[in-house]
């Protein structure tokens, strides 16, 4: 078995040029991307389309759940060489909670009956508290830093997104259903820095 580790934070604060730091330390990190595996498995071109409308987006966000969830509970079950192993994954349903609470609201703002809309939201959130206390050993929050260039991708959130993206996803983690779950937030700006800091801490797990 695996102790599974999660790097959550908004689109932007250079989860994956972490990761490949930690990689070159000698983690083991798990490089599957979520949104965009759906987005490709779904035919869609960007996220814009992915959340243009209430089906869409309910559409894509369940298929976001269910691939996340499978994914997760794989690498939990997976065995490597460390004692203990441990394996590093990009996103947590933290995440995945917060930008679902951006799109509905969102949609809401375009004409979504907004009972209809917090129904489902509500039980969504739910299945992602669920799965953040199944999935994960510890979770690693990465605020965005101005330091970070933000790079345009139609395949991710836009920019205007990142500060209440992240605001939610710190509420999530750091809510009293996960009191007992290993959590750090990074707070070095470079990312040797980073690197360090994260090593540090999965040290200790």
């Amino acid at each position: 078995m695996a102790k599974v580790v999660g790097l959550s934070g908004a689109q932007g604060a250079g989860k994956s040029t972490v990761l490949k730091g930690l990689a070159v330390k000698g983690w083991s990190v798990d490089g599957f991307r979520v949104s965009r595996a759906v987005q490709s498995a779904l035919g869609w071109d960007s996220l814009e389309d992915a959340t243009s409308d209430p089906d869409r987006m309910v559409t894509f966000q369940e298929e976001v759940f269910r691939q996340k969830l499978e994914r997760d509970t794989y690498l939990g079950e997976s065995c490597g060489s460390g004692v203990p192993y441990l394996v590093l994954t990009e996103r947590t349903f933290a995440d995945v909670a917060a930008y679902t609470a951006q799109w509905t609201w969102r949609l809401v703002d375009k004409g979504w009956d907004v009972h209809e809309a917090s129904s489902w939201l509500a039980l969504y959130v739910d299945r992602c508290r669920a799965a953040q206390r199944f999935c994960y050993e510890a979770v690693i929050l990465l605020p965005y830093m101005d330091v970070v260039e933000w790079q345009h991708d139609p395949a991710r959130a836009s920019r205007w997104t990142v500060g209440a993206v992240y605001g939610d996803i710190d509420s999530f983690v750091n809510s009293a259903l996960f009191l007992t779950q290993a959590k750090m937030t990074v707070t070095e700006p470079s990312v040797d820095g980073r690197v360090a800091q994260i090593n540090y801490f999965l040290e200790t797990l």
